[in-house]
């Protein structure tokens, strides 16, 4: 009879214990070695799923990121207003950050090398490019519907807002506050900013 498959459950299994290590030691410092110990994979294993650790890395930020998006398609196209939509994403991101505290200083390591990496340039480019897709939708309904500013370029608010929602986890890293504070700083903010006088 022969061995059910197990790839499915060991992959995500290496992906968390990839982001621990890489956090903890950053990309350089991290070894196939290392993370197969931390998952308790032999190295033979965890080279048979990544043939190098580019391959890990960039599996590890597809993941994070397709996750990420799935629960924004799920979740906030049900949103009953754009600002709604705005909401439960940054909930979520803020749920995933207080959840995997790690994956805030791997994100920016990964990010800072993007341009030396450009599978990992590749997904940030589309991931970015889907959240913006979304959110213009959004606002272009929140417009519509008179509940965000007539004045507003959908697509212009849409790139304003995943880019102070990334730009909020940088600063919630950086000085160490926490996510959920910031996050939900910023939303008040653009709320406010982007609220139809009418409404």
């Amino acid at each position: 009879m022969p061995r059910p498959d197990v790839r499915d459950e060991r992959i995500p299994e290496i992906l968390e214990a990839s982001a621990e290590e890489f956090a903890v030691h950053g990309i350089d410092g991290a070894s196939m070695a290392k993370i197969a110990d931390r998952c308790t994979v032999s190295k033979a294993t965890l080279y048979h799923y990544f043939e190098t650790k580019e391959s890990l890395i960039t599996a590890l930020v597809q993941s994070v990121f397709a996750d990420d998006l799935d629960a924004l398609r799920h979740f906030a196209s049900d949103a009953e207003t754009a600002i709604g939509s705005v909401r439960i994403h940054a909930a979520q991101v803020a749920s995933l950050m207080e959840s995997k505290p790690h994956l805030a200083a791997l994100l920016a390591e990964v990010n800072a090398r993007s341009r030396r990496m450009p599978e990992i340039q590749g997904i940030l480019r589309a991931s970015f490019s889907a959240y913006v897709e979304h959110f213009t939708a959004a606002f272009a309904r929140g417009i519509a519907s008179h509940e965000l500013r007539a004045d507003l370029d959908p697509a212009q608010t849409a790139l304003t807002w995943v880019s102070t929602l990334e730009g909020a986890l940088v600063v919630a890293n950086a000085t160490q506050r926490p996510v959920r504070e910031v996050v939900d700083n910023v939303v008040a903010v653009f709320a406010r900013l982007t609220a139809s006088p009418d409404a």
